[in-house]
């Protein structure tokens, strides 16, 4: 497993050239962490900006399980595969693979399990269709050698799924199992998701979240209820600097936390409250999401007589500048890995940094950026 460790490594580093960033793209999410350091996810892209790897850690045991995700040339997530930490070491746990039609809609999803063992077992098939608008109105799940279950969704005339309807078979045959009712605004954004279970004649509403938004389209709190309770509350907060759809998100086929609620600006922290045995609502910690500048691809030509050297570096990094007192580091995903203040002379230590491309941005009088290559 250490060889896998090195692998994705070198997947995130190791770059033959800084790739355009995605056409309207300004910004990337990269990690999301509790206030009080017990939860957090950290996310790897590739020289692309597509997420290839995502890690999951507490701020007890470190990190605990890591998830890598594959592509085909549509950009297709194809595979999605788990690691978990166990006594042993690092164990390839589960995965998920997923196929496509031309549309880049969804076709089928399989997932297989290991249960201790180098072999994996098919869990159950998930086949998705499709009506002519693109809506997946239907699905359905073989488990065991048959179908086990099968869902019909209703949509309304702007697309928004309002309506599922989930039967599985039992031992009479077919009985209704659960049902989803959302609700949106005139924006199309999702106000409310009732949830239900079938109670043998009648359905039961099990649990209900509702979303609202402020008059700039963000969704500033959502809430889950259980009957008239509240169970748990977020409060969200805005860098309104940073639109959502200028920013890269990671591919989550398997719809795992973090949720994004759609939103003109991206969330910069969740205020998390949920309720104690007497429905009281208590704060627990704060979720803060952390993004990064996609900076300019280009190296600048200028008539700046900044000298960066040398140029490959193995060891140390040296600035000699009398015009520019400031430098950032990029490495080749457009990840700031260093930034200083420069006094006429800057010596940096790059012993410790992967092999690759890097970009030095130099600020001053006359902004100016390198391209160096890290030996």
């Amino acid at each position: 497993m250490k060889k896998f460790y090195m692998s994705l490594v070198a997947m995130f580093f190791a770059t033959t050239m800084f790739a355009q960033a995605p056409e309207g793209k300004t910004h990337y999410f990269y990690k999301i962490e509790s206030s009080d350091h017990l939860e957090s996810k950290v996310y790897f892209y590739d020289e692309t900006y597509k997420a290839i790897a995502f890690e999951n850690m507490d701020g007890i045991n470190g990190v605990q399980l890591r998830d890598t995700l594959t592509y085909d040339e549509q950009g297709n997530c194809i595979r999605t595969a788990t690691y978990q930490l166990m006594d042993q070491g690092w164990i390839w746990a589960h995965y998920c693979d997923y196929t496509y039609n031309e549309n880049g809609q969804r076709l089928t999803r399989k997932n297989y399990n290991s249960y201790g063992g180098s072999e994996f077992t098919l869990g159950g098939t998930y086949t998705y269709f499709y009506d002519e608008n693109g809506n997946n109105y239907y699905w359905e799940l073989e488990f065991g050698g048959g179908l086990f279950q099968k869902c019909n969704r209703t949509f309304d005339a702007n697309g928004n799924c309002i309506e599922e309807i989930g039967e599985q078979e039992g031992w009479d045959g077919w009985e209704p199992s659960w049902k989803t009712n959302w609700t949106y605004n005139s924006d199309n954004r999702m106000t409310s998701a009732t949830y239900y279970y079938w109670m043998g004649t009648m359905w039961y509403n099990d649990q209900r979240e509702v979303m609202t938004y402020d008059a700039e389209g963000n969704c500033v709190n959502y809430k889950r209820y259980a009957g008239s309770n509240i169970t748990e509350e977020q409060k969200f907060s805005f860098d309104h600097n940073i639109n959502f759809d200028e920013t890269i998100f990671p591919a989550n086929p398997e719809d795992k936390w973090p949720t994004f609620y759609t939103s003109n600006n991206v969330p910069t922290k969740a205020e998390v409250w949920a309720a104690d045995e007497s429905w009281q609502l208590l704060y627990i910690y704060d979720n803060n999401y952390y993004y990064e500048t996609l900076p300019s691809t280009s190296v600048e030509e200028s008539n700046s007589t900044a000298q960066v050297y040398p140029n490959p570096v193995k060891n140390v990094l040296n600035i000699e500048s009398t015009e520019h007192n400031f430098v950032n580091i990029y490495n080749s995903l457009g990840s700031l890995i260093y930034s200083a203040t420069i006094e006429n002379n800057l010596s940096i230590d790059f012993s410790n940094y992967a092999k690759g491309i890097y970009f030095v941005n130099l600020q001053g009088d006359n902004n100016v950026t390198k391209k160096i290559v890290v030996e």
